[in-house]
């Protein structure tokens, strides 16, 4: 269907193409939240060029009709003091959010600074959309527990229109856990609420004319607040008198405890542990890394990680040059006499 509205930003009347469903939940959303004292976080992928910027800037213009450039938020610190100054009931999009919500980076200083700021920020009653190229490369708390809804922004076969899936709340943990097992693939999952929209200027069959959101601001500029965000360099976090202290202690720690161990035994023996629970302990360690890292067990891992290994029997097993030993596969240049 085509919302027709006066725009009082671009100060004219423009249309912009959306589904019944969607527009159902938009309609009054943003008085809806003040009144409740609530908000709402959307996140939306896609491809590289799909198209799911334009989709988002489209819903921001229907929900809150003063939307602007201004709430158009490229970095960390750009969407920090948008959601600090924008009026209760607007939109805010951070615009390829991987640079401050990315899985990756859950450690680092600004990230922590955003899900703060996230888990703060319901009381401003903003409806804020997160838009990246990958559910998977989302900090895990947004996806999983903020997030209202998640949309999938793809390209159709006919180069006229584009697509879009909904998947709700409910739904969201399955996919975003199903990806990290995929390689960040996005799951094939049925959902009924689906549409199109257009993201190149259009003249439907009743002769009326689909506008595109850049008629309420200028591209060009648009693009030139892109292009300069993506070339700032990333700030350096600052690190404090407690940071070197720690550093130093670091440092004394290791060459105490690390520099003089020649052996995986000695190194159990400085930890307190039976040799054979740190050998399990240390498999179990570098497994769990991999799985934060999205790096692919090995084929053996795998089989444990499955439970279709085989059990130990005390005694050494050939697997590929490998040993077995107690569950933990190691070279044999690992293996020692107990």
């Amino acid at each position: 269907m085509l919302i027709e509205f006066y725009d009082p930003v671009a100060k004219k009347n423009i249309g912009i193409h959306t589904a019944p469903f969607l527009y159902g939940a938009w309609k009054e959303l943003s008085k809806k939240i003040v009144d409740k004292n609530s908000d709402r976080v959307y996140t939306v992928v896609g491809m590289e060029r799909s198209g799911k910027s334009t989709w988002t800037f489209q819903q921001a213009k229907i929900i809150d009709h003063n939307f602007s450039m201004e709430s158009i938020c490229f970095t960390p610190q750009q969407f920090l003091e948008r959601i600090k100054i924008a009026p209760p009931g607007s939109v805010v999009v951070f615009d390829e959010a991987f640079r401050g919500f990315s899985s990756k980076s859950s450690q680092s200083k600004i990230n922590k600074a955003l899900v703060q700021a996230m888990m703060e920020v319901g009381r401003r009653n903003l409806v804020i959309f997160i838009v990246l190229p990958s559910f998977n490369y989302l900090e895990h708390y947004i996806a999983v527990h903020r997030s209202r809804g998640l949309f999938q922004i793809y390209e159709k076969t006919s180069k006229k229109y584009r697509a879009w899936k909904f998947f709700n709340r409910k739904t969201q943990p399955k996919i975003y856990h199903m990806g990290k097992k995929n390689y960040g693939i996005f799951p094939k999952i049925k959902t009924r609420h689906t549409g199109k929209f257009f993201a190149h200027k259009a003249t439907l069959s009743n002769g009326k004319k689909v506008g595109l959101p850049y008629e309420t601001f200028d591209y060009d500029a648009y693009e030139e607040k892109k292009v300069s965000a993506f070339g700032e360099e990333p700030q350096k976090e600052e690190r404090g008198e407690d940071w070197r202290a720690k550093s130093i202690e670091d440092r004394a720690l290791w060459n105490k405890l690390v520099l003089p161990i020649t052996s995986q035994k000695q190194i159990a023996e400085q930890l307190g542990m039976n040799y054979k629970n740190y050998l399990q302990w240390k498999s179990n360690a570098l497994k769990e890394l991999k799985k934060l890292n999205n790096i692919p067990l090995n084929e053996e891992e795998q089989a444990l990680e499955d439970g279709g290994g085989k059990e130990s029997d005390g005694k050494e097993s050939e697997i590929d040059g490998k040993s077995q030993e107690n569950g933990v596969f190691l070279p044999k240049s690992q293996i020692y006499q107990h």
